[in-house]
């Protein structure tokens, strides 16, 4: 009930507005759906503490396997597929939760352009954190060492990036998955083609990182990922709204 009251604000009768506020109504909008993500998932404490304990077994696993790493392409491989994994269990509930005609509900108080912006916006993020909370326990277990080669800043752009490109195309998948009446497992069948080049790129960049790579050796593949990130959010911008009413 408090979810619908929370949603509701959007709803105002119809009136004439500036661009300025329109702008302004957009953003509060965007903020209100995300809001709301984020009190759901404190409802449901146990989806975020299942994703937190696949992070840490899956690396203490890889402690007990390895002990020491002194392969970037090793670390780099490890690091995005925790990171992948953690990805796709995060991203199982966005849209599997708007059940029960909530999804109609959203469609009458919001446009399907700012449900799909707040939705990305938060797992964009929520991923990031579980990324940053990765690079946090490689150091732990493998010791701050593996890193002694690598700049920290350009490392954590690269997560970000990549961490935000996975939220966008993740969304979008999870989307497209929901309004053709699929589980959430065809996100999973759906995202590994899609997201290929995204994790090329990915790993590519994290390696010549890992290895002390400059900015100016780096920055064609920062480059690349802002581009695919650019390229997703336009695509995703732009079909969103043909797709949620259907």
């Amino acid at each position: 009930m408090a979810n619908t009251l929370c949603l509701a604000v959007l709803f105002e009768p119809s009136k004439p507005h500036s661009r300025g506020c329109s702008y302004l109504r957009n953003v509060k909008a965007v903020y209100i759906l995300f809001k709301k993500e984020f009190q759901l998932d404190m409802r449901k404490k146990q989806l975020l503490f299942g994703i937190l304990l696949f992070v840490l077994s899956t690396v203490f696993t890889c402690y007990l396997s390895l002990e020491k790493i002194d392969d970037s392409k090793v670390l780099a491989a490890l690091f995005w597929i925790v990171g992948l994994f953690a990805a796709f269990n995060a991203m199982q509930k966005s849209f599997q939760q708007e059940q029960n005609g909530t999804d109609k509900l959203l469609y009458t108080l919001a446009s399907p352009r700012q449900v799909w912006i707040a939705k990305a916006a938060y797992y964009a993020l929520l991923i990031l954190v579980l990324n940053l909370l990765s690079i946090l326990l490689f150091s732990l277990f493998f010791g701050s060492d593996i890193w002694s080669r690598t700049s920290m800043g350009l490392l954590l752009l690269a997560v970000s990036l990549g961490s935000i490109g996975l939220g966008t195309a993740l969304t979008f998948l999870s989307a497209l998955s929901f309004k053709a009446n699929g589980s959430a497992s065809l996100t999973v069948v759906l995202g590994f083609p899609v997201l290929m080049p995204f994790l090329f790129s990915l790993t590519s960049v994290t390696v010549n990182i890992l290895d002390g790579a400059s900015w100016q050796v780096a920055s064609f593949g920062m480059m690349l990922l802002a581009g695919l990130f650019l390229t997703t959010t336009i695509m995703s911008l732009f079909l969103v709204p043909f797709f949620w009413k259907s």
